[in-house]
């Protein structure tokens, strides 16, 4: 005859099986938004004062997948005056003018998908003292080195919370 055998934890253990995946999505989230926040967070600050709140992240699951977008949004219009009968330019323009200029001050290092015309460049010469607007170039300085920023958030956050993973 047969003994009965019996394991202890055995129930434990199958539940523990079951909620793991739960658990390390929330963690894995978690760890996205923490990174995420560092990286903009990097970006705002070496971003230009008025087009800040462009800056932004968002979450996503695209095929099972998470992934963190971090950037510039363009989520704010213009609040400023328009003449009458325009559209509100959207910030987002205004801050890509700013980075890559405008007219005859563009910057040269960009490749632009469609060249100042010959009679733009005539147009623009006689205009406000030969300007249009210069290069800044802040887009490439704000955005160098926020993968840094953000492996470590990301990193500190799982090693907080490595134990959430267990359902403890």
């Amino acid at each position: 005859m047969a003994d009965n055998i019996t394991i202890e934890g055995l129930d434990e253990c199958l539940r523990f099986f079951d909620q793991a995946p739960k658990e390390m999505v929330k963690v894995c989230r978690g760890a996205l938004k923490a990174g995420s926040k560092a990286a903009t967070t990097h970006i705002k600050s070496k971003t230009p004062l008025r087009f800040r709140r462009l800056t932004n992240y968002k979450l996503a699951k695209a095929s099972g997948k998470l992934y963190s977008l971090v950037g510039y949004y363009n989520k704010h219009q213009q609040t400023g005056h328009q003449p009458k009968g325009q559209e509100p330019v959207d910030d987002w323009f205004k801050a890509y003018w700013k980075n890559y200029g405008t007219l005859t001050k563009r910057d040269p290092s960009h490749e632009f998908k469609t060249k100042i015309r010959g009679r733009n460049q005539a147009v623009s010469k006689r205009r406000r003292n030969n300007v249009g607007q210069p290069a800044n170039n802040f887009f490439e300085q704000a955005t160098k080195g926020y993968e840094a920023k953000f492996v470590d958030a990301f990193n500190d956050y799982l090693e907080k919370h490595v134990e959430d993973c267990y359902g403890k």
